[in-house]
């Protein structure tokens, strides 16, 4: 006997699986119908250390750059890509797939992150009608899809929508009823999988926290054992392959001096907690989201001052149900999830004040607040109703609220519906760009420059475009994509002693390499006012 849907399951997934169907569209024409120097522009340079060692560890080079070994990556995503490179013809087939995984990840998270607030509905605030579940569960789902910032953070070639969407199953499992030990495994698994998606101590703090709701000493043990299982594999193959088990990029800038007062550190967490904030409800920020510069996703206003109240008063029924003495174990685990977000946020700030020139740039480390930030807005709509259902219109005053509801998000809908893949109109929009810039500079270099060996190499520092255009003989010097790169910088400060070690062929970077290297021959500057001008230079050698 087939098993019937509960009906708010099925309100929920009527307007929501429309929104996204709409989204999953609009990202699968807006990934392969783009014009694809102008995607390249709108992506991370670091995005290439993703792509190049995937492809070349799908077609039996190995993880390398530039022929060189490269753990410049986290784990489970280069796994992925790794994977779907088998089935792609060209690099640029796997650049484009990638992005468009990503916008469905996005939206899948939407849904999973709806279904997670039906679960956490039930025991938090129990007898509500089923109109009114299903009203807060497809807020929660909405509200994710209307952040268009998460939206062009996710569709990089970075892990960030993977990450979010298993911090969603996460708090969807660890919701379920049934505390089973197959429940509880998979618990463990999607614990496990997000630490190997994001190494860092977000990911350490919400698995930890997954871990510990976990019902039973039993369970919380099998939950533990199945967590452990990826990281150990990873573990195994990292210390074989690599002689390390962290990405390259995080043990290097974990090596890097901060240089900051504590003071100043917490300051520069604050601020970076307050724009983790407004870059999740989807506000201008200073984050730096290269596809703003064509296609405009900033909400109005009006639109954060709504989600913002809504957060506000999803706090309060939080705090509210948390202090009654039979508080259920969903509430808590909320707030908690709340609490942790927060405080990874800032910490994260802090700890990198002094280490990166721009913190802001690493937008694809805010994954978890977006998710958290839709799940509260719909919890905060479900708490409204349970305050209204002591009237005898609560029914009308939920359908109020879902035409209300409905008039909030229709301008996220046409945003959707306008949004269109990037065509020749675009081109004056990226051509003062820096990653524009190295383009020019890699079509100079093809055009005119003959390497007198097929395997030459060319080192520069920011390498991704570059290694891509220059069909992977690019060799990244600042220790986030190349292992022995990396190694010199953790053990001198320089990657002098490793260019002299390696005698490249060429060096591509801002004009100032004149100042490491006294081997250096001047063969072609583009200009670029914006900034400093990128030189082409020819090593010799003796």
């Amino acid at each position: 006997m087939l098993r019937k849907f509960p009906r708010p399951l099925l309100y929920f997934l009527a307007p929501v699986l429309f929104f996204i169907v709409l989204a999953g569209e609009r990202v699968f024409s807006y990934s392969w119908s783009s014009k694809f120097t102008n995607l390249v522009c709108s992506i991370q340079d670091d995005s290439f250390f993703y792509f190049i060692p995937a492809w070349n560890a799908g077609h039996g080079s190995g993880l390398t750059l530039g022929g060189e070994k490269t753990s410049g990556f986290q784990p489970l995503y280069e796994t992925l890509l790794t994977f779907l490179s088998l089935f792609c013809g060209t690099l640029e087939s796997l650049v484009r797939l990638a992005i468009n995984l990503n916008g469905w990840l996005f939206a899948l998270t939407a849904l999973v992150a709806g279904l997670a607030l039906g679960r956490l509905i039930d025991p938090a605030l129990p007898g509500m009608r089923r109109p009114a579940v299903a009203l807060s569960m497809s807020v929660t789902a909405l509200s994710f899809l209307s952040l268009h910032t998460v939206f062009f953070s996710s569709i990089t070639g970075k892990e960030n929508a993977l990450a979010g969407l298993l911090l969603a199953a996460i708090i969807w499992a660890v919701l379920a009823r049934e505390q089973s030990k197959l429940r509880s495994a998979t618990v463990g698994l999607l614990c496990g999988l997000l630490l190997l998606t994001r190494i860092a101590p977000a990911s350490i703090l919400y698995a930890g926290i997954a871990l510990i709701f976990v019902e039973g000493r039993a369970q919380k043990i099998v939950a533990l054992g199945a967590c452990l299982l990826p990281m150990i594999a990873w573990a195994v193959f990292a210390h074989a392959y690599f002689g390390h088990l962290l990405p390259m990029s995080m043990l290097v800038k974990m090596n890097a001096p901060n240089q900051v007062s504590i003071l100043h550190s917490i300051k520069i967490g604050m601020q970076y907690l307050l724009e983790s904030l407004q870059f999740s409800l989807s506000g201008k920020s200073r984050f730096n989201l290269l596809q703003l510069q064509a296609r405009e996703g900033v909400r109005s206003v009006l639109q954060m001052t709504v989600m913002a109240v809504a957060l506000a008063g999803a706090a309060v029924g939080l705090i509210k149900l948390g202090l009654l003495r039979r508080r259920s174990r969903a509430v808590l685990l909320l707030l908690s999830f709340d609490v942790g977000a927060i405080l990874c946020n800032f910490v994260f700030g802090a700890l990198q004040a002094g280490r990166s020139d721009d913190i802001y740039y690493s937008v694809w480390y805010v994954y978890d607040l977006p998710v958290l930030v839709a799940l509260n807005c719909g919890f905060a709509v479900a708490w409204l109703q349970s305050q209204l259902a002591a009237f005898r219109s609560s029914d009308r005053a939920t359908a109020i609220l879902a035409a209300a509801c409905l008039l909030y998000f229709l301008t996220d809908i046409i945003w959707y519906v306008r949004l269109k893949p990037y065509d020749a109109s675009d081109d004056a929009r990226f051509a003062a760009s820096w990653q524009h810039k190295k383009i020019e500079v890699a079509d100079w270099f093809l055009a005119n420059v003959t390497p007198a060996k097929p395997n030459y190499k060319v080192v520069a520092f920011s390498a991704g475009e570059f290694a891509y255009f220059l069909f992977d003989h690019v060799v990244n010097l600042d220790g986030l994509a190349n292992d022995a790169a990396g190694r010199s910088l953790m053990a001198t400060r320089s990657v002098v002693d490793y260019v002299n070690a390696i005698k490249p062929d060429y060096l591509i970077e801002i004009c100032t390499g004149e100042k490491e290297f006294n081997n250096l021959q001047r063969l072609h500057i583009i200009p670029f006012p914006k900034q400093h001008d990128y030189c082409i230079d020819r090593f010799i050698y003796e």
